[in-house]
């Protein structure tokens, strides 16, 4: 999950749109973790180094 911008290409369509190809960058990770009472809930993270 790579947060690096250097080689990242902005592509201009005809229409005028831009866009980027990410290849994989800029991910998030959702996780389901049970809480101090006992209910389950979605925690979304940047890395997967926080759980």
């Amino acid at each position: 999950m790579s947060r690096e911008t250097e080689d990242l290409t902005v592509v201009t369509h005809a229409d005028g749109r831009r866009s980027v190809a990410l290849g994989g960058r800029f991910t998030h990770v959702s996780v389901a973790v049970k809480g101090a009472d006992g209910k389950t809930g979605i925690r979304c993270f940047q890395t997967c180094r926080r759980f």
